[in-house]
């Protein structure tokens, strides 16, 4: 399966494919990676360096954008092994230029004080269940620098847990809380100055659409009572909500839009803050192609459509203004498509039934040729009616279609013919003394005619009618190899032939 990525400002672009890592800077190809799959794991970023990053279970990595550079492994998170002084790696998150990370940092209950624990109602120290102190920490790859933003106590008997996700540029940093009563505290860190800047009650089951931009204005997908709306709260707290059906996802939030992908239907629709559709773009077209597409939205607030195609990667630079147009020339493509197609099949199909046709024309040809023999060979004379009754239709058909010629070729054996004509118990044995016999009405030697044919099967049936002549006995075997050579010979001089 291939996969396409784009790094936050649309400068480099990657196709994964299994065993391969494809580095594109824009539409031209930059280097390629050999990454093993399950090691690796899953791509979580594309820098705007080209460096590409990865997380499984065997951990962090990062690839340079280098030519056969081996990958390394995060050394900022490597204590976090699950011990009482290393607690467990959670989220990670990487900044857009690859240069800082953050990750949440879950201590186990152990490493509180006991005060801390009466507080919290916590009654024993040992155990799993308990309170967790969870820290936000933004590090260094190597680990030299790291700073903890932000912390707070999970207790997992009366909290659904929390969820946190940072602007690009690691500007901001949203945490939401979640209650078991339905309820979420959401609070906006502005990382820089190191204070809470915002703070939001809501209720409702939280989705998997999360944003922050570079100014501080949160986004995320909230269903209540049926109910499916995107929420934005901006860094001045106005609070905006924007509809969207159960099958969409949120794959960008501007400034004064956002946009909405249905991978079902691939239908981008694109809304306001006030929730009004500003436009609704069909990409049908491209699938029905066979093109592989990804849309990358860059800070500048432009468009990039990145197309994989036979083995081709693309960048189309448009915008949400000019989308519609384009997508527009790709129906147009579709539909020229899809009508060449159908011509192609329909030239086969006229192919098919010509070639048929021409079939039943030569078996035709070929029964008349049949008919004119048995009608040759039953003419009223007594040689001839002795061979009649023991060479029948069934046998000249057999006769033709001998297997010691694939081309219907006969050599008569002329002794044989006469040997098979008289039924054995009317055979009179040779006598001693030669004996006086009526002469056989067999045509003399002429000289051979020539011949000019207009076709290839008006010279078949001229081959054929030479045959039913030689077998009839109406030629000797000197003038039916002549004038067969001479049929063969026009017939080699037509067009084709």
């Amino acid at each position: 399966m291939i996969k396409l990525y784009a790094s936050n400002s649309s400068e480099f672009f990657a196709v994964r494919e299994p065993g391969r890592l494809h580095l594109f800077k824009d539409s031209f190809h930059s280097l390629t990676h050999r990454v093993h799959d399950k090691m690796a794991g899953e791509l979580i970023l594309l820098s705007d360096a080209g460096e590409c990053f990865f997380r499984s279970e065997e951990g962090l990595f990062r690839l340079r954008k280098e030519n056969g550079v081996r990958a390394d492994r995060c050394a900022a998170v490597k204590d976090l092994d699950g011990s009482a002084e290393g607690g467990v790696l959670k989220g990670f998150e990487v900044r857009a230029d690859g240069n800082q990370i953050a990750y949440e940092q879950v201590l186990p209950a152990q490493k509180f004080s006991s005060k801390l624990k009466r507080f919290l109602g916590q009654k024993s120290a040992q155990g799993d269940v308990g309170p967790r102190l969870h820290r936000f920490v933004v590090s260094q790859w190597s680990g030299r620098s790291s700073t903890c933003y932000y912390e707070t106590v999970i207790d997992p008997r009366t909290s659904a847990g929390l969820v946190w996700w940072t602007s690009p540029d690691f500007g901001f940093l949203a945490v939401m809380e979640r209650e078991r009563d339905g309820r979420s505290f959401l609070r906006l860190i502005d990382i820089l100055d190191e204070s809470v800047v915002n703070e939001l009650v809501v209720e409702g089951r939280l989705s998997r659409d999360r944003f922050l931009t570079r100014n501080g204005s949160v986004g995320f997908g909230l269903e209540k009572q049926g109910k499916r709306a995107f929420v934005i709260w901006t860094y001045s707290q106005e609070r905006y909500g924007v509809t969207y059906p159960q099958d969409s996802r949120v794959i960008h939030l501007g400034k004064d839009k956002v946009v909405f992908l249905s991978r079902k239907r691939e239908i981008v629709v694109v809304k306001s803050y006030d929730n009004q559709t500003i436009a609704e773009v069909s990409l049908k077209a491209l699938s029905n192609l066979g093109v592989q597409y990804l849309l990358s939205f860059n800070p500048r607030g432009s468009l990039e459509l990145v197309t994989h195609h036979n083995g081709k990667l693309r960048v189309h630079h448009t915008d949400l203004e000019s989308l519609p147009i384009d997508a527009r020339r790709w129906e147009l493509l579709g539909e020229r498509r899809r009508a060449e197609q159908m011509e192609s099949a329909a030239d086969a199909l006229l192919q098919q039934d010509e070639e048929v046709q021409r079939d039943a024309q030569l078996e035709h040809r070929r029964s008349e040729l049949m008919a004119d023999m048995a009608e040759h060979i039953s003419y009223e004379d007594p040689y001839e009616s002795s061979f009649e009754g023991s060479f029948t239709r069934e046998d000249s058909i057999n006769f033709l279609h001998s297997e010691h010629d694939p081309v219907n070729t006969v050599e008569v054996n002329q002794e044989a013919l006469r040997q098979r004509s008289e039924p054995p118990e009317q055979r009179i044995p040779e006598p001693a003394q030669p004996v006086e016999r009526a002469p056989m009405p067999v045509a003399s030697s002429t000289p051979a005619p020539e011949f000019h044919f207009s076709s290839k099967a008006e010279a078949d049936e001229a081959l054929e009618r030479l045959r039913m002549r030689y077998i009839a006995g109406e030629l000797t075997r000197e003038d039916y190899y002549n004038e067969k050579t001479l049929i063969e010979r026009a017939s080699a001089a037509l067009p084709g032939g």
